[in-house]
């Protein structure tokens, strides 16, 4: 039996493509990753059986009436659609989720790991990491130039607009100032202890002073 057939190869598509789309839009809502590979095809699997039970009954109250050029009518269907439910059912979940955990409903969060999610929709703001180790903590900008990895085995963080903490002396005023020359940072995840945001502080300005 022959198994790379064409009719084999369009089922396959048909079956993984729609429900592939609508979760990658799906997770584009949270700005997340895509689950472990054997979930993905599971979800892909599982959103394109409904997603194409939906399609059928949609056709269905048309009444058969609506046609349009297989090739257009596949894109469309295979790609345009499950994209839009996708990212709107992302959107939709995201601004329904905390109403119904406010009334007691527990729902889970698409978003794997705190870490994602401490990262997942925040920007342009400052980020001030603390080690593991005796090292200094520093202060850097994130924002769309930054980058964090959200991988497990590899959770590091690249950071802008580096500032040191430099203690109060003479004309120095003390608290977060730019390092001098301009400096940009990446930092291993497996150092970082903990990291604090801190939305409330301008991009332009110079140095951060610090309350105690």
């Amino acid at each position: 039996m022959e198994l790379l057939t064409k009719e084999n190869f369009e089922f396959a598509i048909a079956a993984l493509l729609p429900g592939f789309i609508a979760l990658v839009c799906f997770l584009m809502a949270f700005r997340t990753r895509m689950p472990p590979p054997f979930y993905t095809i599971i979800l892909s699997v599982v959103i394109s059986f409904f997603y194409i039970n939906l399609l059928a009954l949609g056709k269905l109250a048309l009444g058969g009436g609506y046609s349009s050029p297989k090739p257009l009518a596949d894109f469309v269907n295979l790609i345009i659609l499950p994209a839009i439910l996708g990212y709107f059912f992302g959107v939709l979940w995201e601004w329904l989720s905390p109403k119904l955990r406010s009334v007691g409903i527990p729902v889970r969060s698409p978003i794997p790991t705190a870490w994602d999610f401490a990262f997942a929709k925040r920007s342009h703001c400052w980020a001030l990491v603390r080690f593991k180790s005796d090292r200094e903590a520093l202060k850097g900008w994130y924002c769309g130039d930054s980058f964090v990895g959200t991988e497990l085995m590899y959770r590091d963080i690249f950071l802008t607009q580096v500032h040191e903490f430099q203690e109060a002396h003479d004309s120095n005023e003390g608290g977060w100032h730019p390092c001098e020359p301009p400096l940009e940072v990446w930092i291993n995840g497996d150092d970082i202890l903990m990291i604090e945001f801190d939305n409330g502080i301008g991009k332009e300005q110079e140095h951060v002073k610090t309350t105690k």
